[in-house]
Protein backbone atom coordinates (compact mmCIF):
# COMPACT_ATOMS: atom_id res chain seq x y z
CA UNK A 1 0.00 0.00 0.00
CA UNK A 2 1.06 2.97 -1.08
CA UNK A 3 1.65 6.18 1.93
CA UNK A 4 -0.59 8.95 1.40
CA UNK A 5 1.67 12.48 0.18
CA UNK A 6 1.30 14.84 2.38
CA UNK A 7 3.84 17.09 0.45
CA UNK A 8 2.00 17.03 -2.49
CA UNK A 9 -1.34 17.75 -0.72
CA UNK A 10 -0.33 20.44 1.12
CA UNK A 11 0.72 22.00 -1.94
CA UNK A 12 -2.32 21.05 -3.44
CA UNK A 13 -4.79 22.23 -0.39
CA UNK A 14 -3.01 25.68 -0.34
CA UNK A 15 -3.41 26.04 -4.29
CA UNK A 16 -7.65 25.29 -3.51
CA UNK A 17 -7.94 27.69 -0.92
CA UNK A 18 -6.56 30.58 -2.46
CA UNK A 19 -8.23 29.84 -5.39
CA UNK A 20 -11.50 29.59 -3.38
CA UNK A 21 -10.61 33.31 -1.57
CA UNK A 22 -9.70 34.94 -5.01
CA UNK A 23 -13.16 33.85 -6.32
CA UNK A 24 -14.98 34.23 -3.74
CA UNK A 25 -13.99 37.94 -3.24
CA UNK A 26 -12.29 39.40 -6.14
CA UNK A 27 -15.08 39.88 -8.38
CA UNK A 28 -16.93 41.98 -5.49
CA UNK A 29 -14.46 44.49 -4.59
CA UNK A 30 -13.58 44.85 -8.35
CA UNK A 31 -17.90 45.48 -8.69
CA UNK A 32 -17.84 47.52 -5.51
CA UNK A 33 -15.09 50.23 -7.03
CA UNK A 34 -16.07 49.97 -10.62
CA UNK A 35 -17.97 52.29 -12.35
CA UNK A 36 -17.96 50.94 -15.61
CA UNK A 37 -18.31 47.14 -17.55
CA UNK A 38 -15.39 47.98 -19.65
CA UNK A 39 -13.14 48.76 -16.60
CA UNK A 40 -15.14 45.83 -14.57
CA UNK A 41 -13.47 43.46 -17.91
CA UNK A 42 -10.24 44.81 -18.07
CA UNK A 43 -9.94 44.54 -14.20
CA UNK A 44 -11.38 41.04 -14.26
CA UNK A 45 -8.98 40.22 -16.91
CA UNK A 46 -5.89 41.50 -15.24
CA UNK A 47 -7.15 39.94 -11.98
CA UNK A 48 -6.91 36.81 -13.89
CA UNK A 49 -3.54 37.45 -15.27
CA UNK A 50 -2.12 38.72 -11.64
CA UNK A 51 -4.01 35.05 -10.06
CA UNK A 52 -2.12 32.72 -12.46
CA UNK A 53 1.27 34.51 -11.58
CA UNK A 54 0.97 34.54 -7.63
CA UNK A 55 -0.62 31.39 -7.78
CA UNK A 56 2.48 30.20 -9.89
CA UNK A 57 5.18 31.81 -7.84
CA UNK A 58 3.75 30.44 -4.57
CA UNK A 59 3.68 26.92 -6.53
CA UNK A 60 7.08 27.17 -7.75
CA UNK A 61 8.40 27.98 -4.32
CA UNK A 62 6.21 25.71 -2.59
CA UNK A 63 7.24 22.42 -4.57
CA UNK A 64 11.19 23.65 -4.65
CA UNK A 65 10.81 23.63 -0.94
CA UNK A 66 9.13 19.98 -0.60
CA UNK A 67 11.84 18.61 -3.55
CA UNK A 68 14.16 19.93 -1.48
CA UNK A 69 13.12 18.44 1.64
CA UNK A 70 12.85 15.30 0.17
CA UNK A 71 16.30 15.40 -1.67
CA UNK A 72 17.65 16.11 1.95
CA UNK A 73 15.83 12.98 3.82
CA UNK A 74 16.62 10.53 0.99
CA UNK A 75 20.46 11.88 1.08
CA UNK A 76 19.68 10.69 4.58
CA UNK A 77 19.05 7.58 4.01
CA UNK A 78 21.28 6.80 1.79
CA UNK A 79 24.45 8.21 3.55
CA UNK A 80 23.34 6.73 7.46
CA UNK A 81 22.53 4.34 9.39
CA UNK A 82 18.80 4.97 10.83
CA UNK A 83 19.14 2.65 14.22
CA UNK A 84 22.65 4.22 15.46
CA UNK A 85 23.20 7.71 13.11
CA UNK A 86 26.52 6.13 11.92
CA UNK A 87 27.44 5.86 8.43
CA UNK A 88 26.06 3.08 6.87
CA UNK A 89 27.70 0.49 4.87
CA UNK A 90 27.69 1.42 1.43
CA UNK A 91 28.35 5.49 2.26
CA UNK A 92 31.06 4.57 4.51
CA UNK A 93 33.11 1.91 2.25
CA UNK A 94 32.83 4.48 -0.44
CA UNK A 95 34.52 6.91 2.39
CA UNK A 96 37.18 4.60 3.68
CA UNK A 97 38.09 3.85 -0.36
CA UNK A 98 38.62 7.40 -1.23
CA UNK A 99 40.96 7.98 2.00
CA UNK A 100 42.60 4.89 1.22
CA UNK A 101 43.58 6.39 -2.48
CA UNK A 102 44.28 9.32 -1.33
CA UNK A 103 46.98 8.66 2.16
CA UNK A 104 48.42 5.92 -0.23
CA UNK A 105 49.26 8.09 -2.77
CA UNK A 106 50.47 10.82 -0.69
CA UNK A 107 51.65 8.50 2.08
CA UNK A 108 49.90 9.40 5.08
CA UNK A 109 49.19 7.28 7.72
CA UNK A 110 45.68 5.71 7.97
CA UNK A 111 44.38 3.15 10.39
CA UNK A 112 40.80 1.46 10.43
CA UNK A 113 39.46 -0.43 13.49
CA UNK A 114 37.14 -3.27 13.24
CA UNK A 115 34.85 -3.24 16.30
CA UNK A 116 32.24 -6.19 17.08
CA UNK A 117 29.92 -6.60 19.74
CA UNK A 118 30.35 -9.67 22.51
CA UNK A 119 27.09 -11.60 23.29
CA UNK A 120 24.59 -9.69 21.21
CA UNK A 121 23.22 -12.83 20.49
CA UNK A 122 22.47 -14.18 23.64
CA UNK A 123 21.14 -10.69 24.64
CA UNK A 124 18.68 -11.04 21.86
CA UNK A 125 17.70 -14.46 23.37
CA UNK A 126 17.20 -14.17 27.08
CA UNK A 127 16.54 -9.88 27.72
CA UNK A 128 14.43 -9.48 24.15
CA UNK A 129 15.59 -8.02 20.62
CA UNK A 130 14.76 -4.51 22.59
CA UNK A 131 17.41 -4.85 24.92
CA UNK A 132 19.67 -5.97 21.85
CA UNK A 133 18.89 -2.63 19.48
CA UNK A 134 19.49 -0.73 23.24
CA UNK A 135 23.04 -2.82 23.31
CA UNK A 136 24.08 -1.92 19.68
CA UNK A 137 22.67 1.79 20.05
CA UNK A 138 24.65 2.29 23.24
CA UNK A 139 27.94 1.05 21.88
CA UNK A 140 27.48 3.10 19.05
CA UNK A 141 27.28 6.30 20.77
CA UNK A 142 30.23 5.48 23.20
CA UNK A 143 32.31 4.81 19.54
CA UNK A 144 31.04 8.18 18.35
CA UNK A 145 31.88 9.98 21.52
CA UNK A 146 35.48 8.52 21.73
CA UNK A 147 36.79 9.07 18.45
CA UNK A 148 37.92 12.52 16.76
CA UNK A 149 36.15 14.63 14.40
CA UNK A 150 37.88 13.65 11.40
CA UNK A 151 37.14 9.86 12.66
CA UNK A 152 34.23 8.01 10.62
CA UNK A 153 32.23 5.29 12.54
CA UNK A 154 30.75 2.76 10.18
CA UNK A 155 27.73 0.16 10.82
CA UNK A 156 29.21 -2.49 8.43
CA UNK A 157 26.08 -5.36 10.10
CA UNK A 158 24.21 -5.97 12.82
CA UNK A 159 26.92 -5.69 15.49
CA UNK A 160 29.66 -5.01 13.73
CA UNK A 161 31.31 -1.60 13.02
CA UNK A 162 34.09 -0.27 11.33
CA UNK A 163 36.17 2.99 12.73
CA UNK A 164 37.83 4.76 10.16
CA UNK A 165 40.78 7.17 11.25
CA UNK A 166 42.52 9.01 9.03
CA UNK A 167 46.04 10.45 9.44
CA UNK A 168 46.11 7.97 12.29
CA UNK A 169 48.94 5.36 12.82
CA UNK A 170 48.80 1.89 14.75
CA UNK A 171 49.85 3.39 18.33
CA UNK A 172 46.97 6.29 17.94
CA UNK A 173 44.47 3.86 17.02
CA UNK A 174 45.41 1.51 20.04
CA UNK A 175 44.76 4.32 22.05
CA UNK A 176 41.41 5.21 20.60
CA UNK A 177 40.97 1.81 21.79
CA UNK A 178 41.60 1.79 25.18
CA UNK A 179 39.58 5.50 25.63
CA UNK A 180 36.90 3.41 23.84
CA UNK A 181 36.99 0.60 26.54
CA UNK A 182 37.32 2.54 29.60
CA UNK A 183 34.12 4.33 28.24
CA UNK A 184 32.21 0.97 28.15
CA UNK A 185 33.82 -0.19 31.55
CA UNK A 186 31.95 2.82 32.90
CA UNK A 187 28.86 2.20 30.78
CA UNK A 188 28.53 -1.05 32.52
CA UNK A 189 29.07 0.51 35.50
CA UNK A 190 26.04 2.55 35.58
CA UNK A 191 23.87 -0.44 33.42
CA UNK A 192 25.11 -3.50 35.23
CA UNK A 193 22.27 -5.71 33.82
CA UNK A 194 23.74 -5.90 30.44
CA UNK A 195 27.25 -6.07 29.61
CA UNK A 196 29.36 -3.70 27.03
CA UNK A 197 31.86 -5.31 25.53
CA UNK A 198 33.48 -5.10 22.10
CA UNK A 199 36.32 -6.86 20.68
CA UNK A 200 38.39 -4.81 18.14
CA UNK A 201 40.75 -5.73 15.27
CA UNK A 202 43.44 -2.91 14.20
CA UNK A 203 44.80 -2.33 10.46
CA UNK A 204 47.04 0.17 9.25
CA UNK A 205 48.02 1.82 5.98
CA UNK A 206 51.87 1.29 7.35
CA UNK A 207 51.89 -2.15 6.59
CA UNK A 208 51.72 -1.39 3.06
CA UNK A 209 47.89 -3.11 2.07
CA UNK A 210 47.09 -3.01 -1.37
CA UNK A 211 43.35 -2.67 -1.25
CA UNK A 212 41.22 -1.19 1.18
CA UNK A 213 39.72 -4.16 1.30
CA UNK A 214 42.70 -6.47 2.35
CA UNK A 215 43.09 -3.51 5.08
CA UNK A 216 39.37 -4.33 6.21
CA UNK A 217 40.22 -8.35 6.20
CA UNK A 218 42.97 -8.01 8.19
CA UNK A 219 41.40 -6.10 10.59
CA UNK A 220 38.46 -8.59 10.91
CA UNK A 221 40.97 -11.26 11.16
CA UNK A 222 42.64 -9.09 14.34
CA UNK A 223 39.16 -8.86 15.49
CA UNK A 224 38.01 -12.49 15.38
CA UNK A 225 41.53 -13.32 17.35
CA UNK A 226 40.37 -11.16 20.06
CA UNK A 227 37.10 -12.04 20.32
CA UNK A 228 38.71 -15.41 20.52
CA UNK A 229 40.80 -14.18 23.72
CA UNK A 230 37.74 -12.62 24.91
CA UNK A 231 35.39 -16.21 25.03
CA UNK A 232 38.42 -17.71 26.30
CA UNK A 233 38.57 -15.29 29.36
CA UNK A 234 34.72 -15.90 29.92
CA UNK A 235 35.06 -19.65 30.24
CA UNK A 236 38.24 -19.58 32.95
CA UNK A 237 37.23 -21.00 36.15
CA UNK A 238 37.12 -17.92 38.44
Amino acid sequence: MKRFNFGAFKIALIYVILSLCWIFYSDNFIVKYSDEKTSFVKLSILKGIFFIFITATLLYILIKKETERRIKIWKYFATYDIMTGTYNRNAGLEILEKIFEKHKRENKDLSIIYADINNLKQVNDTLGHHEGDRLIINVADVLKKNIRNSDYVVRIGGDEFLIILPNCNSLKAHNIIIRIKDALNKLNQKNPQIEHSVSFGIASLEDFYKTSDEMIAFADMMMYRDKKNYKEMQFQPA
